[in-house]
């Protein structure tokens, strides 16, 4: 028996090398189109089909408070699974069809474009983790606190230029309150039409160190909070938008009194995530870029950036830019949280079908440092031609954290 199971084992290792020399040609290597592919997905097993249907679903927002995430955002696993799905669109053809483009952005397809951050807390007190009802006098806003703790701030500023960032974005969260208030938790006192003083003098020190440090460019972004929010809005309040307008022209005198003669690039976003929002947003925004722009031009503001919670939103916007007098602004900026590529790939579907796909694109938040975003944003940005200008990292690590945990600003590299 072992004599017969030896020849017979020779036979067999004699057969299969007979077999490899023949059939050589047809198993050297996999296609390469079948390479790019194993590079942009995880094969689609069971277990992974089961994992990419689990849904993280956003935390509800208190009335008041910012909208630092939006609602349904999806986890970090699901966006790198999305990657490879052939979502619905307002574009033709399959998703590896790119469609015609008016005019290529200056980055290579294989390298970011730059990437800085939104730089809103110098210090989060208690609110770490998943405790999401520390709303105190713990939090330290920039522009609000900045005379708590101004070495703090100016170390924090120079960390993130020392990584590589020389774009900086500073958000002025607003409401009306008692005038003996100048800030409550991360909103300052808008009553009046106006900075109290002490945060005049805030900003214009922030702006300075922005400006000393060399930074050459800062996104200025309004966030109207509680009673000077128009989504909560049950009728129009013609008297609180006035406030609102007179409010963010007295804050951007300051900026730009500041900023005079230097080299820094100033962005205006006149009302974080109105754009495409519901209630009276429609209106007030209509109403508040008319007068901007007869008042300033179209060179330094994106109008109004769009919280992608669902994904009619940014052509909601659209149709509200194209009932005002002066037209949509020059660039567009959207928060993209959760399934950034299906986003993008809207986005460009809408810009398709308005013959905009040329222009330029801020993607003004999204989750921190994020390798599986970086890769949405190069994919989608490959398939579509978009015209991505910068990336701009919110400090929230992924969907199952809370909106605002972490001040390590400088820790950029996955966009970089």
């Amino acid at each position: 028996m072992k004599s017969m199971n030896v020849t017979h084992a020779r036979q067999l290792c004699t057969l299969s090398i007979i077999f490899l020399i023949i059939s050589g040609n047809s198993i050297a290597r996999p296609a390469a189109s079948a390479a790019v592919n194993t590079k942009s997905a995880k094969p689609n097993s069971k277990k992974n089909k089961k994992k990419n249907k689990k849904k993280f679903l956003g935390f509800h927002v208190p009335k008041g408070s910012p909208q630092w995430a939006d609602e349904g955002a999806e986890s970090p696993e699901q966006e790198v699974s999305a990657l490879s799905q052939n979502q619905e669109t307002g574009l033709e053809g399959p998703v590896a069809e790119s469609p015609n483009v008016i005019a290529k952005s200056k980055v290579s397809k294989n390298k970011m474009p730059p990437a800085g951050s939104n730089y809103v807390m110098s210090d989060l007190g208690n609110f770490t983790g998943s405790n999401n009802k520390a709303w105190d006098n713990l939090l330290r806003p920039i522009i609000g606190t900045y005379h708590l703790n101004p070495e703090l701030v100016e170390q924090q500023l120079r960390a993130i230029y020392q990584s590589g960032q020389r774009l900086i974005s500073l958000m002025l969260w607003y409401t009306k309150m008692d005038p003996s208030v100048d800030v409550a938790a991360h909103v300052v006192n808008s009553t009046g039409g106006s900075l109290h003083a002490q945060q005049q003098e805030n900003l214009r020190k922030v702006l300075a160190l922005i400006r000393d440090i060399g930074f050459t460019e800062i996104q200025f972004r309004f966030a109207q909070q509680g009673n000077t929010n128009p989504r909560d809005w049950h009728k129009w309040n013609q008297k609180i938008y006035k406030e609102n307008w007179q409010f963010i022209l007295s804050t951007r005198t300051i900026v730009e009194q500041t900023l005079a003669g230097s080299p820094v690039k100033r962005i205006y976003d006149l009302g974080v995530e109105l754009g495409g929002a519901a209630g009276f947003a429609g209106r007030y925004v209509k109403t508040m870029w008319q007068s901007y722009v007869k008042l300033y031009g179209k060179n330094d503001s994106y109008g109004f950036s769009v919280g992608y919670s669902r994904l009619g939103r940014f052509g909601d916007l659209m149709k509200v830019y194209d009932s005002t007098s002066v037209g949509p602004p020059k660039i567009y900026a959207v928060d993209l949280y959760g399934n950034v590529y299906k986003k993008l790939q809207t986005i460009a579907g809408v810009m398709k079908s308005r013959n905009e796909l040329g222009k330029g694109i801020i993607i003004q938040e999204v989750y921190f440092n994020n390798k599986g975003v970086r890769n949405q944003i190069l994919k989608a940005r490959s398939d579509f031609n978009l015209n991505i200008l910068c990336v701009m990292q919110w400090p929230k690590i992924n969907a199952k954290t809370d909106r605002l945990n972490t001040v390590n600003y400088q820790q950029i590299s996955a966009y970089q």
